[in-house]
């Protein structure tokens, strides 16, 4: 997607009140604490437009109380949808239904803070279960901060019952543009079905825009193309989310289009989808006319399978930010931002000792992807051996 330049001229933001845009029924954020008002506007006059967010040090008052890496971990929590992917043997039903998922995942930002999560430190993690009973099997969501500058996380999420696993990392870059933040995906991801052989998807990720913070009433956006790709069944999809324009038009709405690899411009897809991510999406098949719902926002997310804190790796995100969790949930955020500088020099102090620096840091549960030595993309260490062992165990059970 191109670079997004500011929203309004510049000479115009200083005319802007806080309290100055009416509020879209549709759209989704919170209001910044009046009393909060100043600290914003403080903070932002430091900024200048295309100031790369990575080092800029944000107050507690606007941090949602988790982790990055926990945030990122929301788009899996409609765990059925991600089971079902290999659930049809037609593969026009296989494609459409990654892009349920995909869509499905962003769908739940509509019902969480817009507030910053933390930045992850090198090195933390986080595991996460979902268990969806005899039928779905378990979902399992495991990543790792695995760069700081840039910050870098890489990710892995499996269902070995159903034989769905994807590998992915994200490279995220934040850039102030007078009235909003966009946030650059900068990754790219795998999803391998094992049932059906070496049945692989690769596709990338919309980018977020956060706006609002001159009127006191913060509001996102998932915007721009995903691309969908299967070599082996022939079939690609190009999701589009787009962004609400300045003065009309509507938050949150998303089409998209399936077509045969070699019809190059879309120009004859076999189905089209269109709606808003936060409501429903309407399906078309393009051959036979008939028309489905695709995907329902108000389907409930599969609950997580939740552990005590002491039962946590020490490197966990929730036990890292703990403190600073617990003080954010008080509105005590004075002593939230002691223990939030805690944890980063805690966090500098450990990158100084490593000899060759923070590139020296060799992942605990990932590894730099032997097939790219050269890229920063990473791959879970044990993923090879999964995805192989899960397709001998499907080949025998079709051969019986």
């Amino acid at each position: 997607m191109a670079e997004v330049e500011h929203d309004v001229p510049e000479e115009e933001l200083a005319k802007m009140s806080l309290e100055s845009k009416p509020k879209d029924a549709d759209e989704v954020g919170h209001e910044v604490e009046a009393e909060h008002h100043g600290e914003m506007m403080s903070m932002m006059k430091q900024m200048k437009l295309g100031t790369d967010l990575e080092f800029v040090s944000t107050p507690s008052f606007i941090l949602r109380p988790e982790s990055g890496l926990e945030t990122s971990a929301s788009n899996f929590d409609r765990a059925d949808a991600f089971a079902s992917i290999p659930d049809s043997d037609d593969p026009l039903e296989r494609i459409l239904a990654v892009a349920k998922f995909a869509i499905g995942g962003y769908s739940l930002s509509a019902g969480k803070s817009t507030k910053k999560p933390y930045n992850p430190v090198l090195g933390e993690i986080i595991e996460l279960v979902w268990d969806m009973g005899k039928a779905g099997g378990r979902q399992r969501y495991t990543a790792e901060q695995v760069s700081h500058h840039p910050p870098v996380a890489a990710a892995v999420a499996m269902n070995k019952k159903k034989g769905v696993f994807m590998n992915f990392g994200q490279m995220a870059k934040a850039k102030f543009w007078g009235t909003s933040v966009m946030i650059k995906s900068n990754g790219t991801a795998e999803l391998y079905l094992t049932k059906f052989g070496d049945e692989t998807y690769e596709f990338n990720f919309p980018d977020l825009k956060i706006s609002g913070f001159l009127w006191g009433r913060i509001t996102l956006e998932w915007v721009g193309t995903v691309d969908i790709v299967c070599q082996k069944t022939g079939y690609k999809c190009q999701v589009e989310f787009k962004p609400k324009p300045w003065f009309r038009g509507k938050y949150h709405c998303v089409s998209g289009k399936v077509s045969k690899l070699d019809d190059t411009k879309f120009k004859n897809p076999v189905a089209t989808f269109e709606g808003k991510w936060t409501e429903t999406i309407e399906l078309k098949y393009t051959k036979s006319g008939n028309t489905v719902k695709m995907f329902d926002a108000a389907d409930k997310p599969t609950p997580r399978v939740e552990k005590e804190l002491e039962e946590l790796d020490e490197w966990d995100s929730r036990r890292i930010w703990a403190k600073v969790t617990e003080h954010i949930l008080k509105k005590d955020f004075k002593t939230a931002n002691v223990h939030k500088n805690l944890v980063e020099e805690d966090q500098r102090k450990r990158i100084k000792a490593m000899p060759g620096g923070e590139a020296s840091y060799e992942g605990k549960l990932f590894h730099k992807d032997p097939n790219a030595p050269e890229s920063n993309r990473w791959r879970y260490k044990k993923l090879d051996h999964m995805i192989e062992k899960s397709r001998k165990k499907f080949a025998e059970k079709a051969e019986q």
